[in-house]
């Protein structure tokens, strides 16, 4: 009696083991089709809202300047998610090198010299180091553009963001080299030609060339 009770017990507890490893796998399963649900639906609001806030601007800049609309709405959802305002960011660590430089400790930042920073206060110089506008452009690209980090910032900086894109990197654009447009765009340097990208995100170049096939 005893040996089958304990018999019984250890055939017990196997089905047991295998229900809740049943009940695990779908639990997993489910929560994977959520979570790809949820991806789409995100990529689709985005695209929505890059087609509500931001296609017709793109669209009428690109024809003027004669470059492709889709990689500019693709780079928009990157960089934005097709929200307006876009929001910006603060980066301290671009903050600290261009004090350094301001300050005379370091030579240059980003061909920037110490005596176009010279007059500008915390503030400003704050300004610089943040991100602005559907492309997040960094603020100390007003320099090279011509026009005051107010300007860079207001109405009219997807405008300005664009022809700073065309400037720093049109020919990559006018030969279609999207994959080393995006790359770029998000890093300042190509796509390495043998190994994986250099962006913060691994599939941002990826992802890019994607959201250009929604537009």
């Amino acid at each position: 009696m005893y040996f089958f009770m304990k018999g019984e017990k250890k055939k017990r507890g196997f089905k047991e083991l295998v229900w809740i490893a049943i009940r695990l796998s779908l639990v997993l399963l489910l929560g994977y089709i959520a979570m790809s649900k949820l991806r789409t639906f995100s990529y689709a609001s985005a695209e929505d809202l890059v087609r509500k806030n931001y296609s017709a601007e793109v669209k009428k800049i690109c024809e003027t300047e004669k470059l492709p609309a889709a990689y500019f709405n693709a780079l928009i959802i990157l960089e934005c998610s097709g929200r307006k305002p876009s929001g910006s960011r603060f980066e301290p660590h671009v903050y600290d090198k261009l004090l350094a430089v301001k300050e005379g400790r370091s030579k240059s930042y980003m061909n920037i010299s110490s005596k176009r920073l010279e007059n500008m206060d915390e503030s400003t110089l704050k300004q610089l180091a943040t991100s602005w506008g559907p492309l997040q452009l960094m603020g100390y690209h007003c320099l090279t553009l011509g026009i005051s980090i107010d300007e860079l910032k207001g109405p009219n900086t997807l405008k300005h963001s664009i022809r700073w894109c065309k400037k720093n990197y049109g020919k990559y654009l006018d030969k279609k080299d999207f994959k080393n447009a995006f790359h770029l765009h998000n890093t300042g340097r190509t796509h390495p030609e043998w190994w994986f990208s250099r962006t913060h995100d691994p599939d941002y170049v990826q992802k890019g060339l994607g959201y250009m096939d929604r537009f």
